[in-house]
């Protein structure tokens, strides 16, 4: 049965989060009509630390409600593959405490979940070492195993800014982790508000919250993308649009679209 569906790109107003672009409302159904829009609150509406935050939108479910919505890694995997008018997308899970142990002290910190392309889509490099990269983001850790990029405040107040704090190992939970950066001071993350201690690649996560399942099907993810230069409002709604059917199928559980390696990683 289908579903009815709206795809509504929600104009921010000038200077915030995405000066002029859009919030991207996306729909995974059927019939998506007339993009509707609207003004998001003051809290989101603030400037981000991040290259060209203009250029930003954030894809959000319905027509009226400023929250941000969630989606699988699957529809947003769908989104950055199939949609040629962006110049990159993100994704990002809502803040959770963890504890993190290294020289035989721990602490309660906030981490984030968060995309491979995370870092490169936002514009944001690294103040010390490096930032993910797509081969860090995959089920079990990349190249260096479980990698972790630690805040500026975290850095100072955790390990006395110490430059040889990138290579080093720290347990989050029970996991070894490898920190390979560190963030800029004015970076805090996404939303406004919330300062991300520790970021992780979405696909450690079960590596990390061992006692929670998550996978390519779980709906927790929020979604950003960055529309093509010169792209208009218009056309990237467009370019969602004419996209939908593969968006909804990779959305559904199971579903025949998703790519091999997803499931070969699942059964490893």
């Amino acid at each position: 049965m289908a579903q009815d569906v709206r795809l509504a790109l929600r104009l921010l107003a000038a200077t915030p989060i995405v000066t002029g672009a859009a919030v991207l409302s996306l729909a995974l159904g059927m019939g998506a009509n007339t993009a509707v829009f609207s003004v998001v609150n003051a809290l989101v509406l603030r400037p981000l630390p991040v290259k060209d935050a203009d250029r930003l939108a954030i894809v959000s479910s319905g027509s009226t409600a400023p929250s941000l919505q969630q989606y699988s890694y699957s529809t947003f995997d769908a989104i950055r593959r199939h949609v040629p008018t962006l110049d990159g997308a993100l994704a990002w899970a809502g803040l959770g405490k963890m504890t993190l142990s290294h020289d035989g002290s721990s602490e309660v910190v906030y981490d984030g979940f968060v995309s491979g392309d995370y870092y490169e889509t936002l514009g944001v490099t690294a103040l010390l070492g490096r930032t993910f990269t797509m081969a860090d983001d995959q089920p079990g850790g990349g190249p260096m195993g479980p990698v972790a990029v630690i805040s500026y405040g975290l850095w100072q107040r955790s390990f006395g800014g110490a430059a040889d704090v990138v290579g080093r190992k720290v347990m989050i939970e029970k996991t070894p982790v490898t920190i390979v950066g560190v963030t800029p001071q004015t970076f805090f993350g996404v939303e406004v508000g919330r300062t991300v201690d520790v970021a992780l690649p979405i696909r450690t996560f079960g590596l990390i919250r061992t006692a929670t399942s998550v996978d390519d099907d779980a709906v927790w993810l929020h979604v950003m993308v960055r529309p093509g230069r010169g792209q208009s409002l218009e056309r990237t709604t467009a370019s969602l649009r004419a996209v939908q059917p593969a968006i909804r199928a990779a959305a559904q559980p199971n579903a025949v679209s998703r790519r091999a390696h997803f499931s070969k990683s699942r059964s490893s």
